[in-house]
Order: structure tokens, then sequence, then C-alpha cells
């Protein structure tokens, strides 16, 4: 049951809100939020005129009004024996439209003073105070009434669990007394059926993608797991000498008691997604990176958190790094993918160590024009850069000359301009490792489809070899269809670490979830059917386990199509692959190498202080006629070199 202490807090968060989370809630408070809104977006001061005055009465009495009409309606649906209104609720109810219509006639005579005084002047923050709480009154009733319906899911969700967990009482030993055991079928046929309702009607009226998502795959599989209960128990009565019917028996009503269960709390507010978005730790390392670069440019120009932030985009990259090369590694990736892939990963390790370099010179260098100690010759690792693409060339070279203008006078003028353009160049080349990795698990996703296409019948196949008791065959699709799952864990798990589409993802992992459930059902069914192939019961629940399996691959299959990237993601892949290889080319031709020739690959990424002391130290650069990092035998670099 939903704690109403826990609820207060939700009403205060949510009660000056434009978006609530059920249309039901939106269809009541939106008109009254657009009613009050005039006196919560009045200025500080205001001056009121006699036509500005009567203006705002009239809005209060609106105001005063909507309140009334909703108050009316809260009464009525009081007295409505069917949504079972609790004693608690109907007071608390009752408490808040009392407590908004107060501050609506507090509202309402603040304005009537002010006109019929004549004062030009009226207290702002009353009248703003009053109209939020006015706000938050009618959301806390209609959170409410919220719970009410919350409430009888939870009561039909208990009456539905009562009745299922008395077919464990079904006792092992023949005969069974059936018409006990059926008026309990009976019963329980009913809670389900007015349950599904309930769930159907609260899935419709809520508005968060994600809650209706979860809603839809627990929908699915409770019925599924409803008929395949039904025929698992008919099973049993007929064949109750196997001990493996019982125990199928009792772990499909635990897997549906658990659906009920799960869709219960997934019904209630607030509706809790974390959950979802650890499923994608490699979207959230991304987005976490991209969130660090787009405050680099400051920060690494304030000396006391340039360390600070060097450390964080060290550590951030070689997360993203390490999934990345995993992708690239993987024999589902084509060969042309994972190498650009593999390029585009140490293509971002170079901009980080170029945007790091920039950060950690000392100013008489950066006056001099030099980026790593080789004279006041060497050239800065940006020129000749195609990082900014979209900036016109006249734009970029009036800015370098204003470089070197300024070099004399301010170094922190050419400091912020080289990291600025460094933060660029880095997030392009972050840009393009997510879209690349992207396109890799894509190619993982169209694998596993057409291989989920191809063994969709597995289970038919596990069927009719059952039914002819062939014992090979049973046992060889048996071992297939358990080996299928685990490989649809290893594509979903992969697919699923890089997408932002949480519905799709969620629907994924229930999907995948059911199926683990799932599959040893459906052995033990086939098994069942071995033994007895002339059953016509033993039949129809090996088809009810078939039609169970062949739901939630599909629904699994449609998710996975939907977490794939678009046509247009994979163009534009396509696309920053050759930016970024002329990019890389040019800066390669024009720039000083970024390291020297004895840079050894270590374990693990050492501190941005260790990075600098090390750059402080190096006497002499080399000049690259080639791509950024040419192969040598000597030079390693990684994200571990930083």
């Amino acid at each position: 049951m939903t704690d109403s202490r826990s609820m207060s807090s939700v009403f205060s968060g949510l009660s000056v809100r434009s978006e609530v989370p059920t249309r039901t809630m939106e269809a009541a408070l939106t008109p009254l939020q657009d009613q009050v809104r005039i006196f919560t977006s009045l200025p500080p001061t205001i001056m009121l005129d006699a036509a500005k005055r009567q203006r705002l009465v009239s809005e209060a009495r609106r105001v005063h009004m909507a309140l009334a009409r909703l108050q009316e309606n809260a009464a009525q649906l009081e007295t409505d024996s069917d949504l079972g209104m609790t004693a608690g609720i109907r007071h608390r109810i009752t408490m808040d439209y009392d407590c908004a219509v107060e501050q609506s006639e507090e509202l309402t005579s603040s304005l009537s003073q002010a006109a019929s005084t004549g004062s030009n002047t009226v207290s702002v923050d009353r009248l703003v105070n009053s109209s939020q709480n006015i706000l938050t009154s009618v959301t806390s009733a209609l959170y409410a009434f919220d719970q009410t319906v919350v409430l009888r899911i939870e009561s039909a969700g208990a009456q539905v669990t009562n009745l299922g967990e008395r077919l464990s009482d079904i006792p092992s030993s023949e005969p069974v007394p059936l018409q006990p055991l059926q008026d309990a079928l009976t019963a329980l046929s009913q809670s389900v059926v007015k349950f599904s309702e309930l769930t159907g009607a609260r899935r419709a009226d809520l508005k968060d993608e994600c809650q209706r998502s979860e809603m839809d795959a627990c929908r699915l599989t409770m019925e599924h797991c409803y008929r395949s209960l039904m025929s698992s128990v008919k099973v049993l009565l007929q064949h109750s000498g196997l001990s493996i019917t019982r125990m199928n028996c009792l772990a499909v009503k635990d897997n549906f008691l658990e659906m009920v269960a799960l869709m219960t709390r997934v019904a209630a507010l607030p509706y809790d997604k974390s959950a979802w978005q650890r499923a994608t730790p490699l979207a959230q390392d991304f987005d976490a990176l991209e969130t660090i670069l787009a405050q680099a440019a400051d920060d690494f120009t304030i000396d006391s958190k340039k360390e600070e932030m060097g450390g964080e985009l060290c550590r951030q990259l070689d997360a993203i790094i390490l999934h990345a090369k995993q992708v690239a590694e993987s024999p589902r990736t084509g060969d042309r993918a994972g190498e650009q892939l593999l390029r585009s990963c140490d293509e971002a390790v170079a901009c980080l160590a170029t945007l790091l370099t920039i950060a950690s010179e000392d100013e008489d260098k950066l006056t001099n024009g030099s980026i790593v100690s080789g004279g006041a010759g060497a050239s800065s690792p940006f020129a000749g850069s195609t990082t900014s693409m979209s900036r016109p060339a006249g734009r970029r070279n009036s800015q370098r000359e204003d470089n070197r203008m300024s070099r004399g006078s301010s170094t922190g003028v050419l400091q912020a301009v080289n990291i600025i353009e460094g933060v660029e160049l880095l997030t392009e080349a972050v840009t393009s490792l997510r879209k690349l990795t992207q396109i890799a698990l894509s190619q993982h996703t169209a694998a596993a489809l057409a291989q989920m296409h191809r063994d969709r019948s597995l289970v038919d196949y596990l069927h009719e070899s059952a039914a002819v008791r062939n014992n090979a065959k049973t046992s060889e699709y048996s071992s297939q269809l358990l080996r299928q799952v685990e490989r649809f864990e290893e594509v979903v798990t992969s697919v699923c670490s890089i997408s932002t589409d949480l519905p799709n993802v969620l629907r994924a992992k229930r999907s995948l979830a059911e199926l683990r459930v799932l599959c040893p059902q459906a052995v033990a069914a086939a098994h069942v059917l071995y033994k007895h192939p002339s059953s016509k019961v033993a039949r129809d629940n090996m088809s009810s386990f078939e039609h169970a399996w062949h739901a939630e691959v599909d629904q699994l299959m449609d998710a996975l199509r939907s977490l794939g990237p678009s046509d247009k993601v994979k163009n534009d892949s396509s696309a920053i692959v050759l930016d970024r290889s002329r990019s890389v080319s040019m800066h390669a031709l024009s720039g000083p190498r970024l390291t020297s020739t004895t840079v050894h690959r270590t374990s693990s990424i050492n501190s941005f202080a260790s990075f600098r002391q090390r750059l402080q130290q190096r006497k002499t650069t080399e000049q690259v006629k080639g791509r950024l990092y040419a192969s040598q035998p000597d030079v390693h670099v990684a994200t571990a070199d930083l």
C-alpha cells in the first residue's frame, strides 16, 4: 500500500508543474493551472488601475467557481461505493478542498478590498502565495483520488494472489476432489478478469512511457502465464504420477503471481525508473562525459580545477574505451566496423592528450607560441586542424591572426582559445565514438535478429520431437533452447548498454527475464508430452508454452529493432568517419607529435598531475608525417598513458 506520508512530498513537488503523471489528473488540474497562472506570473510590483483591478477580481471569482465544481464532483465520487474509498482518504480530500476554497476566498477578498478602497497597489506576494496554495491543495486531493485507484488495483491483486496460492494445496495423491478445485479456478478466473480491467484502465491513464511499457510487458507475461497455469493444472490432475508435472505447475503459478505483484507496484506513483537507467551503463558514461566537456573550457582556465577536470576526463574516457574495445573485438562486429571503432578510440585518446597538453603548458611556452618544448617556431597542434568543420575558413584564419597578435600581451586569451578548440576536437571525437559504437552494436542486433528468426521455431521442433517420442531430438532441441536464451542475454546486454530509449530497453529486459523463466518450463512440458504423447491435455499444455515462447521472442525482437540506430545515424556516422580521418591527417601533418618515442602502456590511467610532470620533462618533439598514430613498434598510446 502506498504510504500517505511519502506521498506528501510528491504533492508539493508536482503542485506547480505543468506535467502530471495521469491523464485524469491532467484533465482536472490543467484548466485550473491556466486560470491561476495570471496570479502566479504577476511582477513583484504592479500598479493597478480600475480596469486591471476588475479583471483580476473576475479571474479570482472564476478560480473560486472552478474549485466549487471540483469540490462538488469530489463529493459525488466519495459516495461511489465501487471506488472503495477509505475514511482516511475521504477526510484528506475534504480537507484539501476546504483549504483550496479558503485560499480562493482570501485571493478574492484581497482584490475586492483593493477595489473598494481604490488602492492602486496590492500585495503581489499574498496573491502568489494564495495561488500556489490553491494548486498544492488541489493536487494533493487529486493524488488522494489516484491513491484510491491504486488501492483498488492492490486489492484486486491481493485477491488474485490469495486464490492462486490455493492451487498449492492440490493433493499429490489421487483422486483429487474436483468440485473444490473447480470452484477455486472459477473464482481465480473472475478475479483475474477484474484485475486485468483495472490495470488496463490504469495503463491507459498513465502518461509516462516507461511506466506504460512496463505495464504492457507485465500484462503480456501475465496473460500467457495464466493460460499456461490453467493447462498445467489440467496436466497435474490427469498425470499426477509424474513429479515434474507438480513442480512445473507450481513454477508457473509462482511466475504468474510474481507478474501480478509487479503490475501492482508499477501502477503506483511515483514511478521509479532508476533500475532501467542502470541497464544502460555505456550510455550513462557517454552522457557523463558530454556533461563534463560542456564545462571543461571554463574549468580548464581555472588553475585550481585543472587537475580535477583532467582526472575526470581520463577516468570517464577510460571507462568508455574499455567497453568500446570489447564491442570492436566481438566476433559479431564486422571487420570494417571494428577497425573504425578502434581507430575512433585512438583518436579520442589523442584529442584528450592534446587538450591536457594545452592545459598543462607554462605561460612562457604559451607566450612563445610553443605547445611542447621545441622553441618559438613550433606550431600549435591545432594549426591546420579541421576541428570546427562548420566554421568558415576566413574566420578561422582571422582568429589565428588574432591569436598571434595577442601572444605578447595576454597569454590568457591564447590559452582560452586553444582550450576551446581542444574541447571542440575532443567533443567531436566522443560524438564519433558514440555513433560508431551504436553502428557496431547494430551489427550485433542484426545478427541476433537473423539468428532469432531462424531459431524461433526451435520450440516447435521440440514440440514435434516430443510428440513422436524422439528422445535424441528432444534432448538436442532442449539444449539448443537453453543455449538460445544465453545468446539472447548477451545481445540484449550489449545493445541496451548504449541505448537511451528506456521504454524499449525495458521491454527487451522484461522479455529476456521471462524467457529465462519460460525456457525450463517449456522443456518440462515437452518431457511430459514425451511420456504421454497421446494425451490431449499434455499436447495442449505444450502448445500453451509454445505460444508463450513465441509471444516473448516476438516482443524481444520488436524491442531490439526499435533499439537499433536509424538510417540517419548510420549516414551521419559514415560522414563523421571521413571527416575525422581528414581532420586527423591534417592535424598530424601540421602539428607536433603529442608523445615522445618512449611512451609505454600501463595497466590503468595515471593521475593528471603525473601526466603534467612527465610532460614538463620532455626535451624534444617529433614531427609527424601521416596519421596521428603512426604504426611504430615502440609507440603505444592509450588512455592508460594519460
